[in-house]
Parts: C-alpha cells; structure tokens; sequence
C-alpha cells in the first residue's frame, strides 16, 4: 500500500464530472478517479472544514462509528472492478479491526473528516497513474511543481483512462 493525500478537486470539462486528485507522499504519481457532483461536493466541503446543507451517506457513517465508541483506523482504495474503484474502511470497536467495504468517495470523505491516513493499492496506483513530472531542480516547493503538472493536464488525456 502507498500513502496518498487528497491533492484538490477538478473538472472534468468534456462531462463537467468531479475528478478527485490523489498523490503519492513522495510526490511521484497521481491518481485520478471521478466521482458523483454529491460525493465531490462533499469532499470539497471536507478540505475546506464546511458543513454540508443537508445529511449524506457518510454522515450517517461518522454517526455509527461515533455512537459505538469506535474510530477509523485509515482507508484504502483497493481494487478497480467494472470501471469502478472500491474502497475499505478499517474501523475499530472494542480493539476489533471491521474492514467495511465502500465507494473511495466515501472512503476519502471519511479520511478528511477523522483525519486518518489514505492508502492505495501499489499495483493499482502503477496501472493507473497519472505519472508527474520530475521538479526541476530550481524548484523550491515540489507540491507547487505538482500543481503546475497537473494543471497541463489536457482534456484529452482524461479521455485514455478506462474507467
């Protein structure tokens, strides 16, 4: 498993799709998996600490786990099946570890929320990566080369990924 962190949001232009962006830790890869205008939403809502207008799925969730006296351990995106991603959520009771399987939005929403650590499948991450670029030597914030990276990123591209 490689450790990721949730880099920002984008739109897709071509189906106006909200596309979360997860990078590697060491800066080297990224990955991009699109998500419902609801979960993406909630996921902003999320980075930049504002309750949401109305009650979702995963607040339902972090009620559960809550009332139980429980807490999540981390997340993991582990597989990619039928054009969708899937996820794990490592949830402790009573010093038992439940693996709850759910959609990576979910997953990362929940991340954000309890501030846990993200962790994607290594096979996974190398098959569908979107690879980013070396820093230039110049660079003084690698986490600002990334974001020009990805900013290069074209419509296009978006379009050889089958999701």
């Amino acid at each position: 498993m490689i450790e990721v962190t949730v880099e920002g949001l984008a739109i897709e232009l071509a189906t106006n799709s909200p596309v979360v962006i997860l990078v590697s830790n060491n800066l080297q890869k990224a990955l991009l998996i699109w998500i419902d205008p609801a979960e993406g939403a909630a996921i902003s809502n999320e980075l930049i600490n504002q309750n949401a207008f109305r009650l979702m799925t995963h607040d339902s969730l972090i009620s559960v786990v809550e009332e139980a006296k429980g807490y999540l351990d981390k997340v993991e995106i582990v597989e990619l099946k039928n054009n969708t991603f899937y996820a794990k959520l490592y949830m402790v009771h009573n010093k038992i570890v439940h693996e709850i399987g759910v959609l990576p939005s979910e997953a990362i929403t929940l991340a954000l929320r309890f501030k846990v650590k993200i962790f994607v499948d290594e096979k996974l991450l190398n098959r569908y990566e979107q690879e980013v670029p070396k820093k230039s030597q110049d660079s003084k914030n690698p986490k600002e080369s990334l974001r020009d990276s990805l900013k290069k990123i074209k419509p296009e591209d978006f379009g050889k990924y089958s999701l």
